[in-house]
């Protein structure tokens, strides 16, 4: 696959998961953002929100769930509206 190609293959992945992250609701993709993009770990996530260790694990399980049924065909190797 040629750079520029996979440029815009990322591109549109990129903007699938950022579509699916919006699909959450809202304290969900809280402790995914701190979690996976803020680098936090679960127990920081968890002092930084004020909300229980358990509640944040919840959470993501949860939102990981949700992302893996709305991102699955990504998962599988293939992208909404681009040919292979």
């Amino acid at each position: 696959m040629e750079s520029s190609d996979h440029q815009a293959l990322a591109s549109v992945v990129s903007a699938e998961v950022r579509a699916a992250l919006h699909t959450l609701p809202e304290e969900q993709r809280q402790v995914m953002a701190l979690a996976y993009l803020g680098g936090y770990t679960q127990a920081e996530v968890a002092k930084l929100t004020g909300v229980p260790l358990g509640t944040v694990k919840s959470r993501t399980f949860a939102a990981i769930r949700r992302l893996r049924g709305t991102l699955g065909n990504l998962w599988a190797g293939e992208t909404t509206g681009v040919e292979r």
